[in-house]
């Protein structure tokens, strides 16, 4: 299962069915010229980066992106591949990354604004919003494993498929405390 990911909200291609994680609000309006989604309490402008892979992300209080309107909450240079991946209350949420593994989600508190969460996470579910907590697979790498013993497909994957392989563990944090709390056991997945 590839990433839903590859939404990447084109500024000529966005619409009003944005599509971002799972559970995330979905904007009342959006315009192509310049890319602006707006949200029930900010609007958001995004910018593909001319120069690399990703968007530069500014967000705004109220239902403009106009500069000389808009009181600006948060400026995000691209860095690394990122992409808007939704609002939720006052959280901005961000995918990093330019291929299905190893990618990385970071959540803004667009009141503080700040970064209060980072983590990488595993390609096996995309990550999405339930009951007020993100819900997602935390890579957690290798776990040097150099003999497979804990990855029994591992083997397969490496030999048959020339795929490297990872391990993961379902991860749920609370947006309102920003808490971790892991779920199930660890499991192990093919990677690219």
């Amino acid at each position: 299962m590839f990433m839903r990911l590859w939404f990447i909200l084109l500024v000529s291609a966005i619409s009003t069915n944005v599509e971002a994680y799972d559970g995330t609000e979905k904007p009342t309006t959006a315009t192509n010229d310049p890319g602006c989604a707006v949200f029930k309490m900010y609007s958001v402008l995004i910018e593909n980066d001319r120069d690399a892979a990703g968007q530069n992300i500014t967000v705004f209080e109220g239902s403009t992106c106009d500069l000389k309107k808009s009181i600006k909450v948060l400026y995000l240079k691209n860095d690394m591949g990122q992409w808007f991946a939704g609002l939720f209350e006052l959280y901005l949420f961000v995918d990093n990354g330019t291929g299905p593994d190893g990618r990385d989600l970071t959540i803004y508190d667009l009141k503080k604004k700040k970064q209060v969460y980072y983590a990488t996470y595993s390609p096996i579910m995309d990550p999405r919003i339930e009951d007020n907590a993100l819900t997602f697979y935390k890579d957690l790498g290798d776990l040097r494993d150099k003999e497979h013993r804990n990855c029994p497909d591992a083997e397969k994957w490496l030999h048959e498929s020339g795929l490297g392989y990872g391990f993961e563990q379902k991860t749920k944090v609370d947006l309102k405390s920003m808490t971790e709390k892991t779920i199930g056991k660890v499991s192990c997945s093919p990677r690219q």
